[in-house]
């Protein structure tokens, strides 16, 4: 059995290996994200279990809103350049943030806590079917900006307001896939001849929004190196309600 954090390494290195920093979007790359509980991926976690297990310091604890449950990174040192992807819908207006492992006051501050963390986007398109038992693939593409924001280094819930414009976020994601379906046409005609043939409807392209979140600098922890953090949570516009 594959274990997930070998999958999750793989995949990483792949991303930085294509990406593109340069104009308003980069390469299309390929992106494996699981799917259970929500729409994401670590780059590492503590005492990863395998990929087919929910581990104790897994990025799935971001997503259930207990505050004494964390994702912690898993690399030796501090953790600075791990990465989270996170999906998202249209219309995000406010990210909340957990910082650190907040089970207790003794534990967060014997643990790091991110100080700086860097904010992309993507946009990706899953074909129908392209799918695994515990991942979805995306051909992924990356918007123009990022950003850099400073956590504050407490317990309490942090309220960060969407950094980037969700109108522009919309035209990209348009643009994207018509320029994904261009470039594509005859591998998802192909596909489509296919799943006809299997008696198997034609299904829509899914286009997700997809937030990458990468640790630019850390609170150093009084005994542990490994950088925390216990919950991420979404507030959306009125369109999305």
């Amino acid at each position: 059995m594959l274990h997930r954090r070998a999958i999750n390494i793989f995949l990483i290195l792949l991303l930085n290996l294509l990406l593109v920093l340069n104009g308003y979007a980069a390469e299309w790359q390929e992106l494996s994200i699981h799917d259970a509980v929500h729409l994401h991926l670590a780059s590492s976690e503590l005492d990863d279990p395998g990929a087919y297990e929910f581990g104790r310091y897994g990025a799935h604890n971001l997503f259930d809103h207990d505050s004494t449950t964390c994702w912690a990174e898993g690399v030796s040192g501090d953790g600075i350049g791990e990465l989270l992807y996170i999906g998202f819908e249209e219309n995000l207006e406010t990210i909340f943030i957990v910082n650190g492992y907040s089970k207790t006051k003794n534990l967060f501050y014997k643990n790091n806590r991110v100080k700086e963390i860097k904010f992309s986007i993507f946009v990706g398109i899953n074909k129908p079917g392209y799918v695994s038992e515990i991942c979805v693939f995306y051909d992924a593409i990356k918007f123009k900006q990022d950003t850099i924001i400073q956590l504050e280094d407490t317990m309490a819930p942090q309220e960060i307001e969407f950094p980037f414009d969700c109108e522009e976020l919309k035209q990209f994601k348009e643009s994207s896939l018509q320029s994904f379906v261009k470039s594509h046409t005859k591998e998802l005609e192909d596909y489509t001849k296919k799943l006809e043939d299997l008696g198997i409807k034609k299904d829509e392209l899914n286009v997700q929004y997809i937030m990458l979140l990468e640790i630019v600098d850390v609170y150093k922890g009084s005994k542990y190196e490994d950088t925390c953090i216990s919950d991420i949570w979404f507030s959306y516009g009125e369109e999305k309600r």
